[in-house]
């Protein structure tokens, strides 16, 4: 292989010295000067395709490492509670907590060429449903006031955006989804994280780009009816089997969008491809 390589180089290099003399002659002439360093141009062909073969190979090997660390990233399951049991005071301490965190996430946005989302803090009156709902009135466990997204195109970007996050927060929280997927097929990382300074818990969800697209897109509106019949209650076999049908369709939607993102893989690990 370095022989062949070394001979076509050989002959670029002679090539591109006849092409500062003489440009069009250069171009004519290739065969000519290809046959004249010993070099057939079948080996040219063949060295070529041998060197973009090492190329497709050393990236498909990057991405395989991606995805190494992307399965990786182990849970994290502490008891994150705010430092405050007070609504009031917790939520409007979560208006400076989103704006130091919107200048975290926005920084490594800007550093790894990814998304970031920044939405408002969440509203009282939602806040309020919840705190009252799943975490029965206790308020310190309320640690998505402050929250936002980061959407990635591939996953090496991910990993880097999250390895960088991990130097200017504290993880209290992890859920890693890629690993574990939801049992809609649903995947990515949810992360609970302490701010520096005023230790405020916040939200971080880090997404890729299809699998979000289909969040915020077409497997929405199937969340919504699923949860409308649900609602209903003692449902006919005939709404059960809708419910299974609608339940299969945003499975296939999200595989699809996973598999989206393994595409620039021509060969995966087994552990990937079984989880896939």
């Amino acid at each position: 292989m370095f022989k062949l390589l070394h001979t076509a180089i050989m002959a670029l290099l002679i090539s591109g010295g006849s092409a500062f003399a003489a440009p069009t002659q250069a171009v004519s002439s290739s065969h000519t000067l290809a046959h004249t360093a010993g070099v057939s141009s079948g080996t040219l062909r063949l060295a070529r395709t041998q060197a973009r073969s090492e190329l497709d190979e050393d990236q498909a090997e990057a991405f395989r490492a991606s995805l190494r660390a992307l399965y990786n990233i182990e849970p994290v399951a502490m008891s994150a509670r705010q430092p405050t049991t007070e609504f009031s005071a917790l939520h409007a301490e979560a208006h400076l907590a989103q704006q130091q965190l919107a200048g975290v996430v926005q920084h490594i946005a800007d550093q790894h060429e990814i998304t970031a989302l920044i939405p408002s803090v969440k509203s009282k009156s939602r806040a309020l449903d919840k705190l009252n709902g799943d975490l029965n009135g206790e308020v310190n466990r309320l640690t998505d006031l402050a929250r936002t997204s980061l959407v990635a195109d591939d996953v090496s970007s991910l990993i880097a955006a999250y390895q960088e996050l991990t130097h200017h927060v504290e993880i209290v929280s992890l859920k890693n989804r890629f690993k574990q997927p939801k049992a809609n097929g649903y995947r990515d990382l949810n992360l609970v994280v302490r701010l520096p300074v005023s230790g405020h818990l916040a939200e971080v969800q880090m997404h890729l780009s299809a699998i979000s697209d289909v969040k915020n897109g077409p497997e929405h509106e199937i969340y919504q009816q699923i949860q409308q019949l649900q609602r209903q209650g003692d449902l006919s076999e005939f709404e059960l089997n809708r419910i299974t049908r609608l339940q299969n369709q945003s499975l296939q939607m999200y595989a699809n969008a996973w598999h989206h993102h393994l595409n620039p893989a021509p060969t995966l690990l087994p552990e990937f491809a079984q989880t896939a």
